[in-house]
């Protein structure tokens, strides 16, 4: 069973893992992945500002993530 999980940041970013898209612009809500450790990276291409995080997706289960970029 699929996991999910909620993005956010400030300034707002896009989000990939490992160049594919999972959210276009945070915030984002109930997004579906994969149980597991995911990397995923938040860009603000306006700022020049990217930033990568480790996000553990449980089966069933909603992951929240808020990140201030620097």
């Amino acid at each position: 069973e699929p996991g999910f999980v909620t993005l956010s940041s400030y300034p707002w970013s896009k989000v990939t893992e490992g160049g594919r898209v999972v959210c276009p612009a945070t915030p984002c809500n109930k997004v579906q992945m994969s149980p597991g450790s995911h990397t995923l990276t938040f860009e603000n291409s306006e700022q020049g500002l990217k930033q990568s995080t480790t996000v553990t997706i449980k089966s069933g289960e909603t992951t929240v993530r808020n990140l201030g970029l620097k």
